[in-house]
């Protein structure tokens, strides 16, 4: 908020003045002007140098709480016209080969922010990286681990100790009519974790935990999903849980698994007034007069989570 105290400082730089008696005053840059305390003015206008470039604008800042976009970019490198006319052995047109590997790249940026990254809203230039070309703002997206941490749930479970009897448990709890939950759950979960479900052994695995807690029923199986990876599936009278291993849930992640109620999650690329700005190309954005060839890839999107406790994220302990 303002203080009693607050101002705008505007600079201004007269050129000519109509004073309240109609004379025409002459200024210039260097003279010194006093206006008194208080006193009346009006601003007539602006005028520019002939082939002049654009001036500063303004406008509103809207208000930022949730749901921001994301702006990704990847490029491919450099490649001269000689390069471009090059044929090689294998793979005749390496910029084509090239911008095979730019897709994937943002591919990987994407998912990487959309499990990981922390949402929030800065200037460009505030230093955390070197931004000389934007003085705008740069909008992070919230990813699903951060934002379930923060606004959702975290439930504790052991490698030692958690059984289908804990399964069952929690699902009855959190499952209920009146959360407005749905009872088919998806979870990514570690290597590690989908493991633990596999393993034999008496107090060493899920299974093991399992029957030596003298629950000997219990329903969990693996089952090929429609896009060829497995789906470790833990049934219970109150819900399903659908394990699937994540390749990011590695190092830091291993002992986290996430689970997601896909009703309440949404992908939103950013798109109004007629224009998208889900993925596109940009050709040619090299300095005109270079002899190559620069494309860059865009995506201005993000990740829309609602209903805050109806996610969860599971912590493994041992």
């Amino acid at each position: 908020g303002q203080g009693t105290d607050a101002h705008t400082e505007v600079n201004l730089y007269p050129i000519r003045m109509l004073k309240a008696d109609g004379t025409i005053v002459n200024c210039s840059y260097d003279d010194s002007l006093t206006i008194a305390e208080g006193a009346r003015g009006q601003v007539v206008g602006t005028a520019f140098p002939e082939a002049s470039s654009y001036p500063g604008g303004w406008a509103d800042e809207l208000s930022m709480s949730e749901g921001y976009c994301q702006i990704f970019k990847n490029a491919c490198p450099m490649y001269s016209g000689t390069a471009m006319a090059t044929e090689h052995r294998f793979r005749k047109n390496e910029f084509v080969r090239k911008w095979g590997d730019v897709v994937k790249e943002q591919k990987m940026d994407i998912e990487h922010a959309l499990m990981l990254g922390v949402g929030g809203v800065q200037q460009a230039n505030a230093g955390l990286i070197d931004k000389t070309d934007s003085t705008g703002v740069e909008r992070f997206t919230w990813g699903l681990i951060p934002w379930i941490s923060t606004f959702g749930q975290i439930q504790s479970m052991s490698y030692s100790a958690t059984g289908y009897n804990d399964f069952v448990d929690f699902a009855m709890e959190f499952n209920r009519p009146e959360f407005g939950s749905s009872r088919m759950k998806l979870i990514y979960a570690s290597d590690k974790i989908i493991g633990w479900f596999a393993k034999l052994g008496h107090g060493t695995s899920f299974i093991g935990n399992t029957a030596g807690s003298g629950a000997h029923r219990y329903d969990v199986m693996n089952r090929p999903s429609v896009f060829g990876f497995n789906i470790t599936q833990v049934v219970t009278p109150f819900g399903t849980f659908n394990f699937v291993n994540h390749p990011l849930l590695r190092g830091q992640w291993r002992d986290l698994a996430v689970m997601v109620d896909m009703d309440k999650v949404f992908y939103r690329p950013l798109a109004g007034n007629g224009r998208s700005r889900d993925s596109f190309i940009n050709t040619n954005v090299q300095n005109p007069g270079v002899d190559g060839r620069v494309d860059e890839m865009i995506t201005e999107a993000g990740l829309q989570i609602t209903v805050p406790e109806n996610h969860v994220v599971f912590k493994f302990s041992s």
